[in-house]
């Protein structure tokens, strides 16, 4: 490729392949197909490359590749890697096994975030909130142990507070009065990093350790 400054058809390879280093052919069939192919060279539109394909120079002399090969490209390359002919039936299988391999694993996916979004409105339902309404912030150490009370803002999985998503069964809340200043956020991020600094700032906080604000 270096050498003739771009990507060598299946002619280029035949006459590197099948002459010396001085460009000698090794024997007389060589020759004779050499000169055959350079003939159906030169007689290519002006301008035109001989890109690899079905129906290349070298198809035209050689005829089609069979199934299995494309000749001049080595070992394990397949008209189907190339150019698209019907798969052998080996090709198929691997595809077939590949796409049930995937499948699979969507179905696990899936399977997961539908347990997720019944775990999330399980949670919700028990702590009978809406938004808009105060609760009580409850610590991850110590679930008798109330952190703050806020203002539910939301439980949108895809909601972003604090450059992260919220994902399932976690909620958002506006931080109004403290308790514990120095107790951790769960999700700490910037500047916020305790009950405290998060007065007054959104915090993500997992439903389970939420509970509705009693007068």
């Amino acid at each position: 490729m270096k050498k003739l400054g771009h990507l060598p058809s299946r002619v280029d390879m035949f006459e590197h392949c099948y002459t010396d280093s001085n460009g000698n052919p090794g024997n007389d069939d060589v020759a004779t197909t050499l000169v055959t192919l350079k003939e159906k060279v030169s007689q290519l539109p002006p301008g035109s490359n001989d890109d690899v394909g079905r129906d290349d120079t070298f198809a035209q002399v050689f005829r089609e590749d069979k199934n299995g090969r494309v000749r001049m490209y080595g070992l394990g390359v397949t008209p189907s890697d190339k150019w698209g002919n019907a798969p052998s039936r080996s090709t198929c299988q691997r595809i077939v096994m590949e796409q049930k391999a995937a499948i699979s694993k969507m179905e696990e996916k899936f399977a997961e975030q539908d347990q997720q979004l019944k775990d999330q409105a399980k949670e919700l339902t028990e702590l009978k909130a809406m938004e808009g309404d105060w609760v009580d912030i409850v610590s991850l150490l110590d679930p008798t142990k109330y952190l703050a009370i806020g203002c539910l803002q939301g439980i949108d999985p895809s909601k972003v507070v604090g450059g992260q998503s919220l994902g399932p069964c976690w909620c958002e809340i506006l931080v109004q009065i403290v308790v514990e200043r120095s107790e951790q956020l769960i999700r700490p991020y910037g500047l916020l990093q305790t009950i405290e600094d998060a007065l007054g700032a959104p915090i993500a906080w997992p439903l389970k350790l939420v509970k509705i604000h009693e007068d």
